[in-house]
């Protein structure tokens, strides 16, 4: 219903009869709910259903069938159920998969994670970077620094498995199907390749509730059209704090669709995750007996509160949708009764508003579904254009927007409608929804990178402005839409709609409120319109009143001949008492100042000598445009056939209008009252005179130009006035004739000059425009390469840099190791140039730092000398050389050279070890001295003896005990004393059985080589810790 009511025009009393005709829209509005809808898209206003007009009451607006019940089913506190889904071949419940995603900067983010993850916690976590494919990663090495969990690179079909990490390789992309990592081919037809979201996706599609992604840091906007498909299945969300991110811009874009539940450091994020997953809620389910009567109540506490806070009313959702969402909410704010969750958010509105934004799901995407949008494109837009008329709006109304990329999509295929049907239709797209942060998103149009996938190029080039790392919807697709608050349950729908979409929301609803709104809809659409629902979702009980086109895509058309009673679609109850009220409060200041009877008596007179002795008066503005009338203008004025119209040059009679607007030229020119007298005026019986006199007047409030046009009837005769002008209409006209034409030729020579001027800048600025859209395309395709090629780079930078730092730490340890040991290094290339050495060498050889580089042949020092000579061998043979050296100050040295190999066994040079061995070269000599004089002693016994080791050895004997059984035949240095035990042909027994039966001291028998029979005497004797065996012949 439009308010037609002008200024100074009591209107009010039209509302009652015109409400009979409801439904119908009324631009009366608040002024701040009007203006919402112009902010959304700097359009005029709207007329837009609000809360305040009539409303669709869940008790009287849509009368339920007799065996329906308009109650809202209980909905009672969980029950037992399973919640973890197992594999596809009936393994064991796969565990919680967190899916991690990181780019530029997210290697830091991720070893803070797993330092801080432990290792039992039954989680897998899954890691999803922006790797290069030009560079070996070395991810697995620099993590499994930081966590005692197996770190793996992923292979094709790895099932996933708890306390697991998952590394996703160079140049694929990864899924997840039934518990099993998939890898393929990087798909680059985009452009823009984005695993994260890809794999999030998936995520969300296998593992539904169970699903938890995990966004650190980077570029870009990778992962936040991954973290919707999570939270549109029930999944948790975590994002890294802005603050903490070397790298912002993935962090705030995923904040910034409002669907994180944790905004964490990444050292805290493990803590969270595992109260998260071991809530009773998450992880397992209540006692199935079901919970007391009170727990039923703070469920019915908690609908309350909600309805209190945000005006909606959930408890006619499912109650399946409902304790899901609570219970996901409960287990993130660690709450374990639902009285604790109550009472939690009545003191937190942000809980409040986490709920509730949990329970409208407000997730979408563009083109989704896009074998439905085909059919839309080919079928549904097509028939709507053929049926509209040029001078009505073509009125699509979508039904739970959320951001708005549904309501854009359509706005798309209309304006390629327009372009390949050449119709250029009015189109008004009536986007609404209940969460007014979605609906403020979406006003703006500017979406992330990530809609690329959603998208094809030909429409982001045409209907997508890039700007940054966002794009921005273009301003004629903007204009076709309006964005607005409503509840579809109980506000009245729109009117005349060709189109309506309701994409998956019904199926949130219990059965009663599905069949309201269906019947809202189906009041909505005008005859043979079209509704598009979701996937899942069904038309009810109106199935009489639609026709399907698709049963697949949900494509229905309306029959036209079938439509829900007015009565029984509207309840007229709150506008009829709105209406009361608001009478009541406009007559209530009017009957206030009526301060006593003779007040209202001097106001019935006045309105009687303006009623009928005042002529008739006019209020005009310059345009004609009539603001008010006193006495009696009806004899004047009159509708004119067709469009309703309140200007007063069309409502006139021909003649009395020329004059006038004649009158209102001069008097805006000249500044002064006019005065026309005997117009001549042929009514339906006679001929009638009339004076007209016109007044300039100007309003003090507004500064606005108003004029005051008197009409009064003469006599026939004519009469001269002072200060009158008769009029000679004919001159008058002709004369106003030529003023205007002469205006109008000068107007049209200078709009001529201005348009050739503009026509030839324009031409200038279209080339020009055209080669800078041409430059920056191409810029805009660098800059995306470039970018992408930048977050890989800084990937291996930054393993490359921790390497570096590795392999500093290592130098380190290798340079202390090596002067711990004191001993003189010296390491050769393959040309024999020194390339290092270490201190201790320097206590032999003159060497200096600027020495590295030098040939070794080039010093004359012995031991360079011997270092060359037997280099060169150890080059050939690879075998290692040592050599005992005596320097010129008398200390003596192992000189030990081995080839310098590297990891794949390539040789790469020589290493000289020049390791001193004085004392131990003098403890031989003493030695050494010591079995000469026992020898000397031994010699000058009678009798045979020898000293046996504990290894069985003959070390020491005399020339008595080798000539009586040793001899050319048996050699007896280094022999086997067993030897000399076993009779000649026998095998020797075991030295370590042959201890344990000698006793000490004892009586052995020996046998020489040519089968003598010898008896000795053996004994042990320890010296230096050292056990030895000493026989001693008897015989």
């Amino acid at each position: 219903m439009i308010d037609l009511a002008p200024q100074g025009f009591e209107g009010n009393d039209l509302e009652p009869r015109l409400a009979k005709s409801l439904p119908t829209v009324r631009n009366t509005a608040r002024e701040t709910d009007s203006g919402k809808v112009v902010r959304y898209n700097r359009l005029d206003r709207e007329s837009v259903p609000t809360p305040s007009s009539r409303r669709l009451t869940q008790s009287e607006t849509m009368k339920p069938k007799p065996n329906d019940d308009a109650k809202p089913t209980k909905i009672a506190p969980p029950k037992q159920r399973s919640t973890a889904p197992s594999a596809a071949d009936g393994s064991p419940p796969l565990p919680h998969i967190v899916a991690l995603g990181a780019s530029a900067g997210g290697l830091e983010a991720l070893q803070q994670f797993f330092k801080n993850a432990p290792p039992d916690s039954g989680m897998a976590f899954v890691v999803i970077q922006h790797l290069s494919p030009d560079y070996k990663s070395m991810m697995v090495e620099l993590l499994s620094k930081n966590t005692t969990m197996p770190v793996k690179r992923v292979e094709n079909g790895m099932p996933v498995e708890p306390n697991q990490v998952y590394l996703i390789p160079p140049k694929t992309q990864m899924t997840l199907l039934h518990g099993k990592l998939l890898l393929g081919e990087i798909d680059h037809s985009k452009g823009l390749v984005l695993p994260i979201d890809i794999f999030f996706k998936s995520l969300a599609e296998d593992q539904g509730e169970r699903a938890i992604g995990v966004v650190l840091s980077g570029t870009g906007s990778d992962g936040t059209r991954g973290i919707r498909a999570i939270k549109e299945t029930g999944g948790m969300v975590m994002v890294q704090e802005e603050n903490s991110a070397k790298f912002n811009g993935m962090p705030s874009n995923a904040i910034a669709t409002g669907l994180a539940d944790f905004v964490l450091p990444p050292e805290r994020m493990p803590e969270a995750l595992l109260k998260y997953i071991q809530h009773p809620y998450v992880q397992k389910a209540p006692d199935p007996s079901g919970a007391p009567s009170a727990e039923e109540n703070q469920i019915e506490l908690l609908l309350a509160l909600l309805r209190k806070e945000t005006g909606v009313d959930f408890s006619f959702y499912k109650p399946s949708t409902i304790l899901r969402r609570i219970e996901r909410r409960m287990g993130i704010a660690q709450m374990i009764t639902v009285e604790d969750y109550v009472r939690h958010l009545s003191e937190s509105p942000q809980a409040v508003k986490a709920l509730y934004k949990d329970l409208l799901i407000s997730v979408t995407r563009f083109f989704r579904d896009p074998e439905a949008f085909e059919i839309l494109r080919r079928k549904v837009i097509p028939e709507i254009f053929a049926q509209a008329s040029g001078d009505q709006p073509v009125r699509i109304w979508v039904a739970g927007c959320a951001t708005g990329e549904e309501a854009y999509s359509i706005a798309i295929l209309c304006a390629e409608q327009i372009e390949e049907s050449k119709k250029n239709l009015d189109i008004k797209i009536f986007a609404t929804d209940l969460d007014k942060e979605a609906l403020d998103h979406a006003g703006r149009g500017a979406y992330p990178e990530s809609i690329v996938v959603d998208l094809p190029d030909e429409k982001l080039r045409r209907y997508f402005i890039k700007e940054g790392n966002s794009y921005s919807v273009q301003r004629n697709i903007r204009q076709m839409v309006v964005f607005a608050a409503h509840n579809i349950l109980s506000d009245p729908p729109f009117t005349k709609i060709s189109l309506v979409t309701c994409r998956n929301l019904l199926i949130y609803l219990q059965p009663i409120l599905q069949n309201r709104v269906m019947t809202s809809f189906s009041f909505a659409l005008h005859p043979r319109g079209y509704l598009f629902l979701g996937s899942s979702e069904t038309i009810g009980d109106l199935s009489d009143s639609f026709e399907t086109l698709n049963s697949r895509h949900k494509v229905f058309r309306h029959r036209g001949d079938l439509r829900p009673a007015l009565a029984e679609s509207v309840d007229l109850a709150p506008l009829q008492e709105r209406m009361s009220r608001r009478s009541a409060d406009l007559s209530r200041p009017f009957r206030a100042s009526r301060a006593s009877s003779r007040d209202q008596t001097v106001d019935q007179i006045t309105a009687k000598l303006l009623r009928e002795h005042v002529p008739a008066c006019l209020v005009v503005e310059e345009s004609g445009r009539l603001v008010y009338t006193y006495g009696t203008p009806g004899d004047f004025l009159a509708l004119p056939a067709g469009q309703a119209t309140l200007n007063a040059l069309e409502m006139l009679p021909r003649a009395l209008a020329l004059v006038l607007s004649s009158a209102i030229y001069k008097a805006h020119r000249d500044h002064k009252t006019l005065t026309y007298r005997n117009i001549h005026l042929r009514g339906r019986d006679r001929m009638r005179s009339i004076d007209m006199t016109v007044e300039p007047f100007r309003d003090e409030n507004s500064d606005e130009k108003l004029y005051l046009v008197f009409l009064a009837e003469a006599p026939l005769v004519p009469a001269v006035v002072a200060e009158s002008e008769s009029l000679d209409l004919d001159a008058k006209a002709s004369q106003r004739i030529n003023d205007l034409e002469r205006e109008l030729q000068t107007n049209k020579e200078n709009l001529q000059a201005a348009i050739e001027e503009l026509e030839t800048a324009n031409e200038e600025l279209q080339a020009t425009n055209e080669e800078l859209l041409a430059a920056n395309e191409e810029l805009q395709s660098t800059n995306e390469e470039l970018q992408s090629v930048n977050e890989e780079l800084y990937t291996v930078n930054a393993e490359y840099q921790n390497k570096i730092n590795e392999l500093a730490d290592l130098n380190t340890d290798m340079n202390n190791l090596l002067s711990s040991t004191q001993i003189g290094k010296l390491f050769l290339d393959l040309d024999l140039r020194i390339r290092k050495f270490t201190q201790p060498i320097t206590q032999e050889v003159d060497l200096l730092p600027h020495d590295i580089g030098r040939p070794v042949g080039d010093f004359a020092h012995p031991f360079m000398q011997a270092i060359q000579r037997d280099a060169i061998k150890v080059l050939k043979t690879q075998n290692v050389f040592d050599q005992l050296m005596k320097s010129a100050n008398g200390r003596w040295y192992l000189l030990r050279l081995v080839p310098y190999q590297t990891q794949q066994g390539e040789i790469f040079g020589v290493i000289a070890a020049l390791i001193e061995v004085t004392a131990l070269k003098e403890s031989q000599l003493t030695a050494r001295k010591g079995e000469l004089a026992a020898a000397v002693t031994l010699n000058t016994l009678a009798a045979g003896v020898c000293a046996i080791n504990e290894q069985g050895r003959i070390i020491l004997f005399n020339e008595a005990f080798d000539q009586r059984l040793g001899g050319k035949k048996l050699p007896l240095s280094g022999a086997h004393f067993a030897t000399l035990l076993a009779e000649p042909g026998q095998t020797p027994a075991d030295w370590h059985q042959i201890r344990k039966d000698l006793q000490s001291p004892g009586i052995i028998t020996l046998w020489s080589s040519d089968g003598t029979r010898h008896s000795a005497r053996i004994q042990t004797r320890v010296a230096s810790e050292t056990t030895i065996w000493v026989a001693t012949l008897i015989d």
